[in-house]
């Protein structure tokens, strides 16, 4: 695929720059050799790949790609293998992890995050990196402010996700929570870069699922996903 036309400054170069800004303004990634990002193949993790493989490559920075295989779709074993093979084109070290154990029946979503967060903080300290880079964006922000605010949180859980925090002791950034999937979309079409698409995404069990298609309604009734976000920015404050 490729976009029918193209801004003088594209997509990539605008979003390079932005992060490379971002990344100068918070301090990201000083003084450190090696990073680790979290890829499962989706369009939001392979946007970020790319950023920061293009960010770090430049500064001489070594980056680890961790790729959760949770085993709770037959399809999840060939998806890591396939983050493998994109990752070996660019030289960049792939680890899969494997969920091994009993899969949960109830609360999926969340215990799925749990232990892909576990599995990761545990490597990285074992390999002493202290830096996991995760692509959330500014829709995944949204969504996580709407889901807090039905469940009555207070104003702590509003502020949604932070660009950095402290997990164990590695400390997980977002860099890509004022990008929306959009964006995200944009930058991957202009480079004709392939990306998995997670079924489970479009599976209504889960909540975020359903506030993912309440938001586009919202969306349309004026309350945009951009002036969502911005409010976790300011309780953020």
């Amino acid at each position: 695929m490729s976009l029918n036309t193209v801004d003088a400054r594209s997509t990539l170069n605008i979003a390079q720059d932005e992060f490379a800004d971002l990344m100068e303004v918070s301090g990201l990634g000083v003084d450190r050799d090696r990073l680790a990002i979290a890829v499962s193949g989706g369009p939001d993790s392979t946007a970020l790949f790319m950023l920061l493989h293009e960010w770090a490559h430049a500064r001489n920075i070594s980056v680890t790609v961790l790729t959760v295989d949770h085993g709770l779709r037959q399809e999840s074993g060939e998806e890591a293998e396939h983050v493998g093979r994109f990752c070996s084109r660019y030289g960049v070290d792939h680890q899969i992890l494997p969920w091994v154990g009993p899969k949960p029946e109830t609360h999926v979503q969340a215990s799925a995050r749990d232990v892909r967060y576990g599995l990761m903080e545990r490597w990285c300290t074992n390999n002493g990196v202290t830096e996991l880079y995760l692509g959330h964006t500014l829709d995944d922000q949204a969504e996580t402010f709407l889901l807090r605010m039905a469940k009555g949180s207070g104003l702590d859980g509003l502020a949604a996700m932070p660009l950095v925090r402290l997990y164990g002791e590695v400390r997980i950034v977002r860099p890509l929570l004022r990008m929306s999937r959009n964006q995200v979309l944009s930058l991957l079409i202009e480079k004709n870069i392939s990306f998995l698409r997670d079924p489970s995404n479009r599976d209504r069990r889960y909540a975020r699922v359903v506030m993912r298609e309440d938001i586009k309604r919202l969306n349309e009734h004026g309350i945009s996903t951009t002036a969502i976000a911005s409010v976790t920015q300011l309780l953020g404050r």
